[in-house]
């Protein structure tokens, strides 16, 4: 099947890739999105999610290639080569098994 891509620049004109597998969709991270949870959701992606705020580790999502880093540090609980989409940024190309 094809593979959808939406390209946007960020603010800061630095463009990252964000791949969710399961979803077949790749798609632009955008500095004004607050997560990947956010970025999954406008882009029909579905991803679990609970909280919203890194303590019920309902959206804990597996990472296939790529980091994430958090706004106020690692969350308390999470698999190792897991993340948080809820809180959770790109660092760079990421992608999720979602």
């Amino acid at each position: 099947s094809a593979v959808a891509t939406v390209t946007h620049e960020t603010g800061d004109g630095e463009m990252i890739p964000v791949r969710f597998s399961r979803s077949d969709r790749t798609v632009i991270w955008e500095a004004e999105m607050n997560s990947l949870l956010d970025l999954a959701l406008a882009n029909d992606v579905e991803i679990e999610s609970g909280c919203l705020a890194g303590s019920c580790q309902t959206c804990q999502t597996k990472m296939i290639a790529g980091g994430v880093s958090y706004p106020d540090g690692e969350p308390a609980a999470c698999d190792a080569g897991h993340c948080l989409p809820c809180i959770a940024r790109p660092d760079g190309p990421l992608e999720l098994d979602a």
